[in-house]
């Protein structure tokens, strides 16, 4: 996740009990969470990339942080997206990817209920085309 993330997520209790946690930032220090198993990483998501190979990972969750999101399309190591629409009005927000990456095309795979916000969540896996840069 990003640090951005991070800030929101530990002001809250922490529900990625047992999980490694990689945190994307610059910050010298996070902000402590009870229970929490923090990996700060400053780098290409590349680099990131590799070393959660190196852990044995196959599949990761990126959690927020449109910026993230975006070095990641860069990096074209995203391959499926989940957006959970809530209707609560904040005005401006993040983006759901800053950056200049390919444009990969998507296909929604699913569309359910999400109780806990009384919104939707939107499911996308990656198609197999890519459209033209």
């Amino acid at each position: 996740m990003g640090a951005g993330t991070w800030e929101v997520v530990a002001r809250r209790s922490w529900p990625y009990e047992g999980r490694p946690t990689w945190v994307v930032t610059h910050a010298e220090a996070l902000a402590p969470v009870e229970g929490a198993n923090v990996r700060p990483f400053a780098g290409d998501v590349r680099e990131l990339v590799a070393e959660l190979e190196a852990a044995g990972l196959e599949r990761v969750w990126l959690v927020g942080g449109g910026n993230l999101a975006g070095q990641f399309l860069e990096a074209d190591r995203l391959d499926e997206i989940i957006l959970t629409l809530a209707p609560t009005f904040v005005g401006r927000g993040p983006a759901l990817a800053d950056g200049k990456f390919p444009l990969r095309r998507f296909r929604l795979i699913s569309l359910d209920s999400a109780e806990d916000t009384e919104g939707v969540s939107l499911r996308y896996e990656r198609a197999a085309d890519r459209l033209p840069d």
